[in-house]
């Protein structure tokens, strides 16, 4: 999904918010994991790197989410028992460290991961 900023209702300081299902037509259970903001898109050399539960990881040009659609765009492809559990926008040329819950953590850079299209589940 992709919304601008003012579109957004304004609150008050002291006000509790707007639920975020309020404000995307969220399917039956789906859930916001990553909120990214983007003020343009200019080239090729801007990715999404998307990490599964699963240990699934996924690198997709940024230009491939250029959409008018309001009601949302697949981004990964998941099983039925993985799930999503973060999202990172980058250059293409960072170092990636990947940390579990029991302390392994694994370290590359991002080039070992070549760029796949948005309907794909990742390596």
């Amino acid at each position: 999904y992709h919304i601008k900023a003012y579109e957004i209702p304004e609150a008050t300081r002291t006000a509790k918010g707007t639920a975020i299902i309020n404000i995307l037509p969220l399917s039956q259970g789906e859930r916001v994991t990553a909120v990214i903001p983007i003020k343009k898109i200019e080239n090729n050399e801007q990715y999404l790197i998307f990490n599964t539960k699963k240990g699934k990881i996924k690198k997709t040009v940024l230009k491939e989410f250029e959409t008018n659609r309001t009601t949302g765009i697949i981004a990964v492809k998941l099983q039925d028992d993985d799930e999503l559990i973060g999202v990172k926008k980058t250059n293409g040329k960072k170092d990636l460290l990947i940390v579990t819950k029991k302390g392994k953590a694994i370290r590359f850079n991002e080039d070992q991961v070549r760029p796949m299209g948005r309907n794909t589940s990742g390596v």
